[in-house]
Protein backbone atom coordinates (compact mmCIF):
# COMPACT_ATOMS: atom_id res chain seq x y z
CA UNK A 1 0.00 0.00 0.00
CA UNK A 2 2.66 2.29 0.86
CA UNK A 3 3.91 2.28 -3.19
CA UNK A 4 0.70 2.48 -4.05
CA UNK A 5 0.13 5.66 -2.48
CA UNK A 6 3.07 6.72 -3.55
CA UNK A 7 2.76 6.06 -7.26
CA UNK A 8 -0.59 7.76 -6.87
CA UNK A 9 0.64 10.95 -5.21
CA UNK A 10 3.62 11.39 -8.19
CA UNK A 11 1.51 11.09 -10.96
CA UNK A 12 -1.57 13.50 -9.37
CA UNK A 13 1.68 15.84 -9.11
CA UNK A 14 2.55 15.44 -13.31
CA UNK A 15 -0.96 15.87 -13.98
CA UNK A 16 -1.34 19.16 -12.11
CA UNK A 17 2.00 20.44 -13.75
CA UNK A 18 0.90 20.01 -17.10
CA UNK A 19 -2.25 21.61 -16.65
CA UNK A 20 -0.10 24.48 -15.34
CA UNK A 21 2.02 24.53 -18.29
CA UNK A 22 1.96 27.91 -20.65
CA UNK A 23 0.29 29.54 -17.87
CA UNK A 24 2.55 32.46 -16.91
CA UNK A 25 2.16 34.85 -13.74
CA UNK A 26 1.08 38.65 -14.54
CA UNK A 27 4.61 40.81 -13.88
CA UNK A 28 3.79 42.57 -10.86
CA UNK A 29 7.20 44.68 -10.76
CA UNK A 30 5.93 48.30 -10.46
CA UNK A 31 8.81 49.69 -12.97
CA UNK A 32 7.64 47.81 -15.91
CA UNK A 33 4.35 48.05 -15.86
CA UNK A 34 4.83 52.17 -16.06
CA UNK A 35 7.27 51.38 -18.70
CA UNK A 36 5.09 49.57 -20.68
CA UNK A 37 2.01 51.57 -20.00
CA UNK A 38 0.70 54.25 -22.90
CA UNK A 39 0.66 57.34 -21.27
CA UNK A 40 -3.09 58.22 -21.24
CA UNK A 41 -3.07 61.18 -18.63
CA UNK A 42 -1.70 64.13 -18.46
CA UNK A 43 0.52 65.94 -15.81
CA UNK A 44 -2.18 68.20 -13.77
CA UNK A 45 -1.12 71.28 -13.18
CA UNK A 46 -0.73 72.49 -10.35
CA UNK A 47 -2.93 74.95 -8.27
CA UNK A 48 -2.47 78.62 -8.16
CA UNK A 49 -4.18 80.47 -5.38
CA UNK A 50 -4.64 83.91 -5.59
CA UNK A 51 -4.03 86.81 -3.08
CA UNK A 52 -7.40 88.11 -1.72
CA UNK A 53 -6.28 91.36 -1.47
CA UNK A 54 -5.71 90.75 -5.01
CA UNK A 55 -8.83 89.94 -5.79
CA UNK A 56 -10.39 93.10 -3.51
CA UNK A 57 -8.51 95.32 -5.31
CA UNK A 58 -9.39 94.35 -8.78
CA UNK A 59 -12.98 94.46 -7.56
CA UNK A 60 -12.66 97.84 -6.81
CA UNK A 61 -11.18 99.11 -10.05
CA UNK A 62 -13.38 97.90 -11.85
CA UNK A 63 -16.33 99.06 -9.80
CA UNK A 64 -14.44 102.77 -10.02
CA UNK A 65 -13.78 103.00 -13.56
CA UNK A 66 -17.47 102.39 -14.33
CA UNK A 67 -18.72 105.40 -12.03
CA UNK A 68 -15.16 107.69 -12.77
CA UNK A 69 -16.18 111.06 -14.35
CA UNK A 70 -15.18 111.36 -18.25
CA UNK A 71 -12.20 112.59 -18.37
CA UNK A 72 -13.40 114.68 -21.51
CA UNK A 73 -16.43 115.78 -20.12
CA UNK A 74 -18.62 117.77 -22.28
CA UNK A 75 -18.49 121.28 -21.42
CA UNK A 76 -22.05 123.26 -20.78
CA UNK A 77 -22.35 126.29 -22.74
CA UNK A 78 -22.25 129.23 -21.20
CA UNK A 79 -25.32 131.60 -20.99
CA UNK A 80 -24.76 133.98 -23.10
CA UNK A 81 -24.65 137.39 -21.96
CA UNK A 82 -26.95 140.38 -23.52
CA UNK A 83 -25.61 142.24 -25.99
CA UNK A 84 -24.56 145.94 -24.71
CA UNK A 85 -25.85 148.42 -26.95
CA UNK A 86 -23.54 150.86 -28.60
CA UNK A 87 -26.21 153.48 -27.71
CA UNK A 88 -26.65 152.91 -23.99
CA UNK A 89 -24.12 154.87 -22.58
CA UNK A 90 -25.44 158.47 -24.93
CA UNK A 91 -27.46 159.57 -22.96
CA UNK A 92 -25.25 159.73 -19.56
CA UNK A 93 -21.94 160.91 -21.88
CA UNK A 94 -23.58 163.82 -22.64
CA UNK A 95 -23.10 167.13 -22.12
CA UNK A 96 -19.48 167.48 -23.55
CA UNK A 97 -17.33 170.53 -22.61
CA UNK A 98 -13.94 171.40 -24.19
CA UNK A 99 -12.73 175.08 -23.45
CA UNK A 100 -9.39 177.24 -24.74
CA UNK A 101 -8.36 180.66 -23.68
CA UNK A 102 -11.88 180.67 -21.61
CA UNK A 103 -14.34 179.63 -24.51
CA UNK A 104 -16.03 176.58 -23.89
CA UNK A 105 -17.99 174.91 -26.58
CA UNK A 106 -20.51 172.29 -25.66
CA UNK A 107 -22.40 169.82 -26.97
CA UNK A 108 -25.81 169.33 -24.49
CA UNK A 109 -27.58 166.53 -26.65
CA UNK A 110 -28.25 164.39 -29.89
CA UNK A 111 -31.46 163.91 -31.00
CA UNK A 112 -33.45 163.10 -34.51
CA UNK A 113 -35.64 165.43 -36.81
CA UNK A 114 -36.90 164.09 -40.13
CA UNK A 115 -34.16 163.32 -41.87
CA UNK A 116 -31.34 164.71 -39.55
CA UNK A 117 -29.67 164.24 -36.82
CA UNK A 118 -29.20 167.45 -34.50
CA UNK A 119 -26.64 168.11 -32.00
CA UNK A 120 -27.42 170.80 -29.80
CA UNK A 121 -24.29 172.64 -29.02
CA UNK A 122 -23.16 176.04 -26.82
CA UNK A 123 -20.79 178.53 -26.71
CA UNK A 124 -19.79 180.75 -23.91
CA UNK A 125 -17.24 183.41 -23.83
CA UNK A 126 -15.37 184.03 -20.90
CA UNK A 127 -12.38 186.05 -22.17
CA UNK A 128 -12.11 189.40 -22.35
CA UNK A 129 -12.03 190.20 -25.89
CA UNK A 130 -14.55 189.81 -28.43
CA UNK A 131 -14.24 186.45 -30.59
CA UNK A 132 -15.35 186.12 -34.07
CA UNK A 133 -16.42 182.97 -35.98
CA UNK A 134 -16.67 181.35 -39.59
CA UNK A 135 -18.61 177.83 -39.28
CA UNK A 136 -17.43 176.97 -42.71
CA UNK A 137 -14.15 176.14 -40.60
CA UNK A 138 -16.22 173.19 -38.05
CA UNK A 139 -15.08 169.78 -38.95
CA UNK A 140 -17.52 167.02 -38.31
CA UNK A 141 -15.79 163.34 -38.66
CA UNK A 142 -17.07 159.41 -37.90
CA UNK A 143 -14.87 157.33 -35.76
CA UNK A 144 -12.78 156.35 -39.15
CA UNK A 145 -11.89 160.14 -39.62
CA UNK A 146 -14.02 160.13 -42.53
CA UNK A 147 -15.47 164.36 -42.88
CA UNK A 148 -19.38 164.62 -42.57
CA UNK A 149 -20.90 167.28 -44.17
CA UNK A 150 -22.90 169.16 -41.27
CA UNK A 151 -24.89 172.65 -41.62
CA UNK A 152 -24.51 175.20 -37.97
CA UNK A 153 -27.73 176.99 -37.34
CA UNK A 154 -28.32 179.58 -34.68
CA UNK A 155 -24.89 180.75 -33.33
CA UNK A 156 -23.82 183.94 -34.15
CA UNK A 157 -20.92 184.78 -35.93
CA UNK A 158 -19.81 187.19 -32.78
CA UNK A 159 -19.65 185.99 -29.66
CA UNK A 160 -19.02 189.55 -27.21
CA UNK A 161 -16.84 189.21 -23.77
CA UNK A 162 -18.39 188.75 -20.38
CA UNK A 163 -19.53 185.29 -19.78
CA UNK A 164 -21.88 185.03 -22.98
CA UNK A 165 -23.50 182.45 -24.23
CA UNK A 166 -25.63 181.58 -27.28
CA UNK A 167 -26.91 178.15 -28.53
CA UNK A 168 -27.51 176.65 -31.66
CA UNK A 169 -28.11 173.22 -33.36
CA UNK A 170 -25.20 171.02 -36.10
CA UNK A 171 -27.14 169.49 -38.47
CA UNK A 172 -26.13 166.07 -40.35
CA UNK A 173 -28.31 164.25 -41.97
CA UNK A 174 -29.03 160.72 -41.07
CA UNK A 175 -28.19 159.09 -44.03
CA UNK A 176 -24.33 159.48 -43.46
CA UNK A 177 -24.83 158.19 -39.93
CA UNK A 178 -26.19 154.81 -40.69
CA UNK A 179 -23.42 152.40 -38.48
CA UNK A 180 -21.89 155.36 -37.24
CA UNK A 181 -21.81 155.59 -33.77
CA UNK A 182 -19.64 158.19 -32.55
CA UNK A 183 -18.46 161.63 -34.60
CA UNK A 184 -15.78 164.24 -33.69
CA UNK A 185 -15.97 168.21 -33.80
CA UNK A 186 -13.38 170.46 -34.22
CA UNK A 187 -13.93 174.52 -34.26
CA UNK A 188 -11.53 177.16 -34.24
CA UNK A 189 -12.09 181.29 -34.10
CA UNK A 190 -12.11 183.48 -37.05
CA UNK A 191 -9.62 184.92 -38.71
CA UNK A 192 -6.87 184.28 -35.92
CA UNK A 193 -7.55 180.90 -35.70
CA UNK A 194 -5.99 180.72 -31.55
CA UNK A 195 -8.44 178.34 -30.30
CA UNK A 196 -8.84 174.76 -30.51
CA UNK A 197 -12.14 173.45 -29.88
CA UNK A 198 -12.18 169.47 -30.43
CA UNK A 199 -14.85 167.39 -28.67
CA UNK A 200 -14.45 163.53 -29.66
CA UNK A 201 -16.20 160.93 -29.33
CA UNK A 202 -19.81 162.29 -29.35
CA UNK A 203 -22.22 159.12 -29.29
CA UNK A 204 -24.63 158.94 -32.14
CA UNK A 205 -28.08 156.90 -30.93
CA UNK A 206 -29.09 154.64 -34.17
CA UNK A 207 -32.13 155.17 -33.11
CA UNK A 208 -31.97 159.02 -33.91
CA UNK A 209 -29.74 158.11 -37.18
CA UNK A 210 -32.78 155.51 -38.39
CA UNK A 211 -35.93 157.28 -36.56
Amino acid sequence: MGIAGAISTSWGYNLGKEALQGITSPDSRPDNAAAEAPDTEQTPQPLVLIDEKTVLNQVKNQITGQFAPSTNPTPVAASPEPAKSKDDGAVRSLPKSTTSKNITFTVTGVRSQGGTVLLDVELKNRSQRMVQFLYSFLEVTDELGRPLSAIVEDLPNELPPGNVSARGVISIPSILLDGVFVVDLQLTDYPEQSLQLSLDNIPISQEAANP
